[in-house]
């Protein structure tokens, strides 16, 4: 009787032992895992600290946009098909698609000036032309407003007073 209950101790033991470590195994990869996501999270709050995007001139012409927008920032943004604009006329707020071709309603890159370093980047100290085609006018005289958001959420909001007028 002894030598049975010495025996199921040491399973038990051994038990814990193997359980313990698969604690432990599983603890180490959430750790691991929650590490790198806030690795990723300051990384991505250090790039958005770094980009400075500013629109500098807006000029609305017959249903468009024209938007001069300045990288003042020291963050280059890759993937400028990916910010998001957004036009406030005093009554809506609409987002505005970008698209691959023009001739469609949204807005495209006409050119980004002096983009030698890497072409189809946007880097520190490029200025990016972009046209923003509606598919309505604004009224003369509306209070509208213009918003580029790049894709770690910087942006820059630009007021413009104007209307249509061609």
């Amino acid at each position: 009787m002894g030598l049975d209950t010495v025996i199921v101790a040491g399973i038990l033991i051994i038990a814990a032992i193997v359980a313990s470590y698969a604690v432990v195994g599983g603890m180490n990869t959430v750790v691991r895992t929650t590490s790198e996501t806030f690795k990723t999270m300051q990384e991505d709050n250090f790039d958005k600290m770094n980009t400075r995007i500013q629109i500098e001139d807006v000029v609305y012409i017959n249903g468009s946009f024209y938007l001069r927008v300045s990288n003042a920032g020291s963050t280059k943004i890759s993937d400028v098909d990916k910010m998001d604009i957004l036009v406030y006329d005093g009554k809506d707020t609409e987002w505005v698609p970008h698209i691959q071709q023009k001739g469609e309603m949204g807005w495209v890159v006409e050119e980004i000036e002096n983009d030698i370093l890497n072409p189809g980047i946007f880097d520190p100290g490029e200025v990016m032309n972009i046209k923003v085609d509606l598919d309505y006018y604004i009224p003369y005289n509306s209070d509208t407003w213009i918003k580029i958001i790049a894709p770690n959420g910087a942006e820059s909001t630009k007021y413009f007073g104007g209307g249509w007028y061609s």
